[in-house]
C-alpha cells in the first residue's frame, strides 16, 4: 500500500499535514477575529489595574450599601438606582472603565514591545482590531453590568415585590450600558494605537465630548453617545432623570431610540475602521524604516 498522505473529502489529516510540512489556512471573517480575542494578553486585568477598576466600579455599591446600613434599609428604593445610574455610571464610571481597559488593548503592544509580533499575526488587520476591541467590550462588561445588577439589588431588596416590577427598566438599563461600553472601548481603542499619551488624550475627550458637547441644545448633543444613552433610557424606562437638556428645544426628542441605536452601531464601526487604518500605517512605517535600516547596514 502507498505511504502518501491520507486526504479525504478534500481535507489533509494533522498527520498528513505534519508529513508534507504543510500549514492549514489562516482563520478570515468572524473566525479571526475570535482567535484574536481569544488570544489577547495585553491590557489584561489582573494586578494593579484590576484593583483600580474594582474600585472604580465597587464604590457605588460600597456606597449604597453604607447608606442602607446607616439608613436602617430605608435609604434605597428604584429613584435611587436611577440616579446613580444617571449621575455615576453613564458619565463617570463606564467611561473611565472603557478609557483603561480600552487603550490598553492594543496600545500596550507598543509599550511592552511586542507591536512586531502583533503585525507578524497572519490575519487581516480589521479581523485583529475586531478580535482586540471585543476582547476590550468583554473585559469591561465583566466588571460594568454585575456591578449595575448588584446596585439595583441594594437598592431595591427592602422594598417588597419592586425588583420583579421594575426588571423591564433593569433590562433597558443593562442592555444600554452595553451599547455605551461597545462605544466607547471601540473610541479608546482607537486612542491606544494612535496617540503616544492616550489615557491623557482619552479624559480630555471625555471632558470636551460628555462635559460639555452632551449638554448643548439638541444638534450638537446628537454627536454625544451620552446623549443616545440618555435617550434611549428615557423614552424606554419613560424616567424624566434621564430627560437630557436638550430634549427641551423641541417638542419631540432628536432621535428615536432606534436612531440612537443606529448612532451606536455607526459610531462603533467608524472608530474599528480608524484603528484598522492607522495600524496599517505603523505597519507600513515599520516596514520602510526596517528596509532603511537593512540598506544602510548594506552600504
Amino acid at each position: 500500500m502507498s505511504d502518501a498522505p491520507t486526504i479525504r473529502a478534500g481535507k489533509m489529516t494533522g498527520e498528513a499535514r505534519r508529513s508534507t510540512g504543510t500549514r492549514p489556512p489562516s482563520p478570515t471573517g468572524i473566525a479571526a477575529a475570535l482567535v484574536a480575542m481569544r488570544t489577547t494578553r495585553v491590557g489584561s486585568l489582573r494586578g494593579r489595574r484590576l484593583v483600580g477598576m474594582l474600585v472604580v466600579v465597587g464604590l457605588p455599591l460600597l456606597v449604597q450599601a453604607l447608606v442602607l446600613a446607616l439608613g436602617d434599609g430605608r435609604a434605597g428604593g428604584y429613584d435611587r438606582f436611577i440616579n446613580w445610574v444617571e449621575g455615576a455610571y453613564l458619565g463617570k464610571v463606564v467611561p473611565l472603565v472603557c478609557v483603561f481597559v480600552g487603550t490598553a488593548c492594543l496600545g500596550d503592544e507598543w509599550e511592552s514591545g511586542t507591536a512586531p509580533f502583533l503585525v507578524g499575526t497572519p490575519l487581516s488587520r480589521f479581523s485583529l482590531v475586531f478580535g482586540r476591541w471585543l476582547a476590550a467590550l468583554r473585559r469591561a462588561l465583566v466588571l460594568v453590568l454585575p456591578s449595575v445588577v448588584g446596585l439595583y439589588v441594594l437598592a431595591l431588596i427592602n422594598f417588597e415585590g419592586s425588583m420583579a416590577y421594575y426588571i423591564e427598566n433593569l433590562m433597558w438599563v443593562v442592555w444600554t450600558l452595553t451599547l455605551l461600553v461597545a462605544g466607547y472601548t471601540a473610541t479608546f481603542l482607537c486612542f491606544g494605537v494612535a496617540l503616544r499619551h492616550s489615557i491623557m488624550a482619552s479624559l480630555v475627550f471625555l471632558a470636551i465630548l460628555e462635559g460639555l458637547v452632551a449638554r448643548l441644545p439638541i444638534g450638537a448633543a446628537v454627536i454625544s453617545l451620552g446623549y443616545h444613552a440618555r435617550n434611549t433610557l428615557w423614552q424606554t424606562t419613560l424616567d424624566d432623570t434621564f430627560h437630557a437638556w436638550g430634549f427641551d428645544a423641541l417638542a419631540e426628542p432628536a432621535t428615536s431610540v432606534l436612531g440612537s441605536h443606529i448612532a451606536f452601531v455607526v459610531w462603533i464601526f467608524v472608530f474599528l475602521g480608524a484603528t484598522t487604518m492607522i495600524l496599517r500605517t505603523k505597519e507600513s512605517r515599520g516596514s520602510a524604516s526596517a528596509a532603511g535600516d537593512a540598506e544602510g547596514a548594506g552600504a
